[in-house]
C-alpha cells in the first residue's frame, strides 16, 4: 500500500499538540511532520482537533516540483491489526464508582440502580490517571477489548473538563505500551451480537448511556467523535435498522456517511430548533426532564 512522506504527528502527550492558528485554542492543533527528517512543516500546516467548533485543516503538500512546497496527498496508513487489552486490566477498572465523577452525576439524574446496570453492560470503568476520571472501554462484536478511552468530567455539571487542557487519554498510553495498535470500534459494539433492536448512534459515550436509559427501544452506540463515524466502522451494523442522532451543527456531515450505510436514516431532531453547536440528544432528554420517569 502506498504511503506518503508527510503525515500528521502521532500523539506523544500534550507537548505534541499546539495552538490552533485559526481558533487560538491551546493543545488542540496537530502538525504535519516530514517522515524523511522527522521535522515539523510550517507552523500553520496541520489539523485542529476541534472538528465542529473550528474545523481548520491545512494539508501538507507540494505546489510544484521546482518550489518543493507542500502539496503531497494526505498520509494513508496501511491496514492495521488491532491490539487487545488484557481482561485483567479491564476488570481492574470496573469498580470505584463512588469516586467516578460522571457515574455519580448520572446517578443523580437517572438513579443509582439504573446507572450501575448501564456501566456494567457497556463497560464503563474508573481510572486514577486524573482523580474522578472515567474509562470507556471499546469492545468489538467478537468481545475483544480494543482499548479504553480515559476522560475527566466535572462532578457538578457532568461536562467534560477541557481546561487548562482537554482531559482525554487512552489506557495503553497511560501504561506506556508504545507498541499498542489502537483500532477503534463503536462504543457498545459488543452489544450487537444476538440483538435485534434497531440501532441508534450518537457521538458521545456519555450520550449513549443517557439515551440507553431513557429510550430503551433502541440499542445505543457511540462513535466517540464526529470524525470517527465512517462507513467502514459501520459495516458491523449490516442487517440492522440504523438511525443516527448527530449533535447540533453536524447533520450534513453525518448524512453524508449515512448515504453509504444500508438501511440508515438520520434524525433531524436537533436541526429543528436554535440549539448551540455540540448540543446533543442527552442534553435534550435531561433538559426536558424525561429522566424523571426512570428513577
Amino acid at each position: 500500500m502506498k504511503t506518503y512522506r508527510y503525515r500528521l504527528e502521532p500523539y506523544k502527550g500534550v507537548g505534541s499538540r499546539y495552538t490552533c492558528p485559526q481558533c487560538g485554542k491551546q493543545r488542540v492543533f496537530v502538525r504535519y511532520i516530514d517522515t524523511y527528517t522527522n521535522q515539523h512543516l510550517g507552523d500553520d500546516i496541520g489539523r485542529c482537533n476541534r472538528e465542529v467548533e473550528c474545523g481548520y485543516h491545512k494539508k501538507a503538500g507540494r505546489k510544484n516540483e521546482k518550489e518543493k512546497v507542500f502539496n503531497a496527498p494526505v498520509y494513508t496508513p496501511p491496514a492495521l491489526v488491532a491490539s487487545v487489552t488484557a481482561t485483567e486490566v479491564y476488570s481492574s477498572t470496573m469498580a470505584g464508582y463512588e469516586h467516578n465523577h460522571l457515574v455519580q452525576f448520572l446517578a443523580g439524574k437517572l438513579g443509582a440502580a439504573v446507572v450501575a446496570a448501564l456501566v456494567q453492560r457497556y463497560g464503563v470503568g474508573t481510572h486514577k490517571y486524573w482523580p474522578g476520571s472515567t474509562v470507556f472501554w471499546q469492545r468489538d462484536i467478537g468481545g475483544r477489548i480494543r482499548g479504553g478511552k480515559v476522560m475527566l468530567y466535572d462532578a457538578h455539571s457532568g461536562r467534560r473538563v477541557k481546561q487548562p487542557y482537554n482531559h482525554i487519554s487512552w489506557v495503553h498510553r497511560i501504561m506506556q505500551q508504545d507498541n499498542y495498535t489502537l483500532v477503534q470500534c463503536l462504543f457498545g459494539e459488543h452489544l450487537l451480537k444476538g440483538n435485534t433492536l434497531p440501532v441508534a448512534i450518537v457521538e458521545s459515550e456519555k450520550t449513549a448511556l443517557v439515551a440507553a436509559a431513557l429510550m430503551p427501544q433502541y440499542l445505543w452506540l457511540a462513535s466517540g467523535s464526529v470524525g470517527n463515524l465512517s462507513t467502514a466502522r459501520c459495516k458491523v451494523l449490516h442487517g440492522h435498522k440504523v438511525i443516527l442522532y448527530p449533535d447540533a451543527g453536524v447533520y450534513d456531515r453525518w448524512a453524508a456517511v449515512a448515504a453509504g450505510i444500508p438501511g440508515c436514516r438520520v434524525s433531524r431532531l436537533l436541526e429543528t430548533g436554535t440549539f448551540s453547536t455540540g448540543y446533543d440528544i442527552a442534553d435534550w432528554l435531561l433538559e426536558n426532564e424525561i429522566y424523571s420517569s426512570v428513577k
